[in-house]
This record gives C-alpha cells, sequence and structure tokens, in this order.
C-alpha cells in the first residue's frame, strides 16, 4: 500500500472513529451555532428532534419572528432533506473532508506527499468533524471553485461560490472580488471573456434569490436576521471592551443598553427597524473608535490562526472552557491570558506554537507561489485575505477551518520545485 492510500485510510478512520464517538453525547456534536441551523430546519423536522436542542436560545427559537432567516438556507436544507438525523450529518462532514482532501491535492501538486499529513493530524481540523456546522462544505466548495477557476470553467466555478455562500454569509461579497479580479485578468490579457462574467452573475444570483424571498417575506433584503445581531454584539462589543475597560459580556450588556434606549425600551415590528437600529448602535461605537476597531480586526486574524481551541477541547472532553481565547484576552489582558493558559493547559499553549510555526512555513510558501504562478498567486492571496479579514475581531479556531487547506495549499509551495508560469502570464496551471 503506498503512501497516498494509508494516509487517505487514516484520514477517514479517524474522522469516523471520532464521529462514532461523540454520538453517545450530543453535547459534543453542537457548537454554538448547531441549534440555530436545526431552528432554521423546524419545518422539515420533527418536533422530538427539536427538543432540548444544546445551545438553544432566544434568537432562532419559536418566538423569533425571523428565525427563518436567521441563517442563509443552504444547511438547514441539508438538514430537513436528512431528517435531523446525527449520523448522516456526520457522514456529510465526512464526504465534505474528503472533498476537501481532493481539493487541496489538487492545487498542492508535487509538494503534497510532504504536507497531507497538515489535513490528517491537526487536532482542531480533526474535532469540528463531529459537529453540525458549515465550514467544511463551504472549505469544500471554495476549493472546487478555485480548481474550476484554474481549468477555465469559470460557472462551475461560479455555481460552487453561489452554494457555498448558500452555506455560509461570509461569502456574499465573493462575487466583487470575482469581478475585480475578472476585471483584472481581462485588463492584463486584454481580452474581454463573456463566461467570467456570467460566473460572477451565477455567484451573486444564487444567494439574492433567498434575499428575494426575504423581501417577500419579510419586507427586507437582508440576507440573514443575524448579521446586524454580529455587528452589535460582536464587533462593536469588543470595541467597547477595549476602550472602556470591560469584560466583554459587560460591553455586551451596556450595548444592549443602548439599544434598547436606540428603540425607546419598544422592540420594533418591523425587520428593517429592528436592524437599522442595530446597525445605528453599532455604528456609533464603531465610528468613535476607528483605530480600536482595526486593532482588534488585526488581533482577531491573529487569534483565528493560533488558537488552540479550548471550547473544542471542553465540548469534547467536558470541563469548563474558559470562553473563547479573544473574550479571554479582552477581560484578562494578552499576558494574563498566557499565564493562565500555561499554568492550566500547556499542551494548548505548545499546539499554539506549532501552528505559528505552521503559518510561518504558509507565509514563505505563499512568497515562493508568487514566482511559480503569479496568476494563482493573486487568485489565492485575494481568497486567503477576503476570508480572513472578514472574520473580524472575534477570532476563533472555527474561522480556521476555511483557512487551513489554503494554508496547506501555501506550505506546498516550499517543495514545489519548478516553475511553470512567467510573471507575464495568466495561465494558473502548476
Amino acid at each position: 500500500m503506498d503512501g497516498e492510500r494509508r494516509a487517505l485510510i487514516l484520514f477517514l478512520l479517524l474522522r469516523v472513529a471520532v464521529g462514532a464517538w461523540a454520538l453517545g453525547e450530543p453535547l459534543r456534536l453542537f457548537n454554538g451555532d448547531s441549534a440555530l441551523y436545526f431552528e432554521t430546519a423546524r419545518p422539515a423536522l420533527a418536533e422530538t428532534t427539536l427538543a432540548d436542542l444544546p445551545g438553544r436560545g432566544t434568537q432562532g427559537s419559536p418566538d423569533d419572528p425571523w428565525r427563518d432567516m436567521i441563517r442563509p438556507p443552504g444547511y438547514p436544507i441539508v438538514i430537513g432533506l436528512l431528517g435531523g438525523s446525527h449520523i448522516l450529518l456526520l457522514l456529510v462532514n465526512l464526504a465534505a473532508s474528503v472533498g476537501i482532501w481532493f481539493g487541496v491535492r489538487r492545487l498542492a501538486g508535487e509538494g503534497w506527499a510532504r504536507v497531507r499529513w497538515a489535513l490528517v493530524a491537526d487536532p482542531v481540523f480533526l474535532f469540528y468533524g463531529k459537529e453540525f456546522l458549515t465550514e467544511y462544505l463551504f472549505a469544500a466548495a471554495i476549493l472546487w471553485s478555485i480548481i474550476h477557476i484554474r481549468e477555465s470553467a469559470y460557472m462551475k466555478a461560479g455555481a460552487w461560490v453561489g452554494l457555498g455562500t448558500l452555506l455560509k454569509p461570509i461569502g456574499f461579497y465573493l462575487p466583487v472580488v470575482g469581478a475585480a479580479g475578472a476585471l483584472g485578468w481581462m485588463a492584463w490579457n486584454r481580452k474581454w471573456n463573456g463566461r467570467m462574467g456570467i460566473a460572477v452573475l451565477l455567484a451573486a444570483g444564487l444567494p439574492f434569490l433567498w434575499q428575494l424571498r426575504n423581501r417577500v417575506e419579510h419586507g427586507t433584503w437582508a440576507y440573514t436576521s443575524i448579521a446586524a445581531e454580529n455587528l452589535m454584539t460582536g464587533h462593536a462589543a469588543f470595541v467597547l471592551a477595549d476602550a472602556e475597560g470591560l469584560s466583554h459580556h459587560q460591553a455586551q450588556d451596556s450595548i444592549r443598553a443602548l439599544y434598547r434606549q436606540q428603540v425607546g425600551g419598544v422592540e420594533p415590528t418591523r425587520f428593517a427597524e429592528l436592524s437599522a437600529a442595530k446597525t445605528a448602535v453599532a455604528g456609533r461605537i464603531l465610528g468613535d473608535h476607528p483605530f480600536i476597531y482595526m486593532k482588534r480586526i488585526g488581533l482577531g486574524m491573529v487569534f483565528t490562526l493560533v488558537d488552540p481551541g479550548r471550547e473544542l477541547w471542553a465540548r469534547t472532553f467536558g470541563g469548563a472552557a474558559g470562553g473563547g481565547i479573544t473574550a479571554t484576552i479582552a477581560r484578562d489582558g494578552v499576558w494574563a491570558t498566557l499565564v493562565r493558559l500555561l499554568r492550566e493547559s500547556p499542551g494548548l499553549v505548545l499546539y499554539a506554537g506549532v501552528l505559528g510555526v505552521f503559518w510561518i512555513m504558509a507565509v514563505r510558501g505563499w512568497w515562493n507561489l508568487r514566482l511559480q504562478n503569479p496568476a494563482l498567486f493573486w487568485l489565492l492571496t485575494l481568497l486567503f485575505g477576503y476570508l480572513w479579514v472578514l472574520g473580524g475581531p472575534i477570532g476563533y479556531a472555527r474561522f480556521r477551518l476555511y483557512l487551513w487547506p489554503l494554508g496547506v495549499v501555501f506550505v506546498s509551495r516550499i517543495f514545489f520545485e519548478h516553475r511553470t508560469a512567467s510573471p507575464q502570464s495568466g495561465r494558473m496551471e502548476g
């Protein structure tokens, strides 16, 4: 048996074993957002499937008038079609992981044998596979969109981006990035390519169908109902906590008090009014502290890359998580958090250090790619940068799931010995 087959078998067996073990305790299967996807799929599920969902809260519950648009429809449709079956949903994660495996293999080329173990052995990439989330499907969709772009199958690429956005809203502005990239390619090569334009329209058109549905049902063009809430109690709360020396939860309480003032103590009955009020509160805080906001985004980006995933480990093996790394640092400060982690979880600190080394290698490989294949270099740089920055100040390990395969591709370029495209070439082979 060759090394490729052994690595793939181990990759599959580890994920099957972790998934089978996790089925014995529902708390291992659900992260903070999982219940929201099940709630959105409510019309297609039996009530017994929805009973006592771990992490179930007020948002997305039957009392939320906009629960049907809290998330994009892609993953709730998958949940509904599978009847909420935990086993089948874990098999979907496994299938998506296989798609990621072969997608990275296609992009890594001759460096693949040296880097495939990063997909096999990374614990965060492994243990999140037992949870109900969209990141694996989204990562697979994005990887295969890149592959189709390399093969000039632009409409297939557009379809994958559109489907990916129906799974995870972070892809919503990718058509804008795609349009800029397509125009840049056409200008560089002095050649019009109508298929690129159709691909961009397809990537934007699939999510637009969901917006159109929300417009008809709720009178809003909003893509999801959670976006303004995330901006207010996520982004703005981190900035306010930093600016006024509060914990993240204290900042959230203060912001909710500001929101109640904004709406005069009466909850809006129209979603457009509710969204505008939350956006206004967040906008004032972010506008008052633009440099702190930029700093928090920068820190969130760093934490996304090296967060060892304390909450994931706690859900998986039990014990107190102590909150995500970003919230902990916001509460205790960098040095106090580091000391605490060294005392309580030295293994996780070591893992964070290994992640740091990995990303240093990824930077080196990324720079090599600049000479090996300039067109692919710019494509992956734009995509990685877009996904990385839009993670915002809420940096944690889950946001790394769709960056990790791209990082593995970058690392592979350290071991890529030949150059296949000149800087003046628009080709993406190699």
